[in-house]
Order: C-alpha cells, then structure tokens, then sequence
C-alpha cells in the first residue's frame, strides 16, 4: 500500500501550506539578514528553523499553530541580537567570529592555518579562482566571520584605508 492514513497526508498538506506561507511572510518581515551569507549563528538559526518546519509537518502531535510559535520566536530573538549587534560592539564579538588574516604580503601563517583547518593548497585554489597566476599579485588572504576566503589584490593597495583595519595580526604591526 502506498498510503497508510490519508488524514496524515491531509494534514501535512494543510499544516504545510500554513507554515510555509508564515515562513515566507517572517522571513520578508525580518529583513534579509535572514538570507545572507550566514556566520555561525546565522546558520544554527536556519538549521533550527528547517527543523521545526519538518517537525511541524510530520510530528502530528504538533500543530500549525506551535510551528509558527517557534518560527516567530526563533526570528525574533535573531533580530534582536543582530540589532544589539549593531548597537553594542561588544555583544557583536560575542556573536560573530572575527576575520582571521592567513597570508600577507608573501608570509603563510602557519598556526591561522592549522586553527582554522586550512590548507596553502586550499589558499592557492582561492586565489586561481580569482584569476591571480602569482602569489606576488596577493597583498592578503582573510578567512571572514562566514567561513569565505577574501583575496586582496596586492596592486594599488593603500594602508591608509585598508579593509584590514579590523583585523589584529603581527604580520600587520611588523611594518609599522
């Protein structure tokens, strides 16, 4: 038999429909923070939000109404803490990774490498995708708070306004 219990299906059609249009309209609602390059926070709240959408729709004992009490707190609770993010300094390190400065001006950092679980291998790929032939046409390779590689060109770099002002590394202390 291909259908054990056809109110199931019922169900799963009606809570389903209910849930993803909430889903939808949350989503809207709570900016597009929600769809961006994620960091690791960012993440854990997507993972948890396909969860209750599937617990939602399968867990009969749970109703339309619950998953969109958990879709709503979840949203919520993210868009205050990206707001406080934004406001407090603080509470925005305690939330996002920082940028971790790899390579610069021709020096591999070895320990970054290993921590963050990085091969030069994997660097090099990076930068060939960025159609660099040479690791002397790369000023910086940054690992960002979501886990992508960021390559600085080393041409017509300017420090007096650098993107790596953020960043806290010796190798950026040596030459000054």
């Amino acid at each position: 038999m291909l259908v054990a219990d056809w109110e199931t299906i019922k169900r799963i059609l009606v809570v389903g429909t209910v849930t993803y249009v909430f889903f939808i309209i949350s989503i809207r609602t709570f900016g597009k923070r929600s769809l961006t390059q994620m960091n690791a926070y960012d993440f854990s709240v997507t993972v948890a939000l396909g969860s209750i959408l599937a617990s939602t729709l399968t867990n009969s004992n749970l109703t339309a109404a619950s998953g969109i009490v958990s879709f709503s707190l979840l949203l919520l609770l993210q868009f205050i803490i990206a707001k406080a993010s934004v406001y407090f300094p603080f509470f925005n390190k305690i939330i996002k990774a920082k940028p971790t400065l790899l390579f610069y001006k021709g020096k591999y950092d070895e320990t970054q490498l290993k921590k963050q679980r990085i091969t030069k291998d994997d660097l090099l790929q990076a930068v060939r995708l960025q159609q660099h032939a040479s690791m002397n046409e790369v000023l910086a390779i940054v690992v960002e708070a979501n886990g992508q590689l960021s390559i600085l060109s080393a041409n017509g770099s300017d420090s007096s306004n650098s993107t790596l002002e953020n960043i806290d590394h010796p190798f950026l202390h040596e030459e000054k």
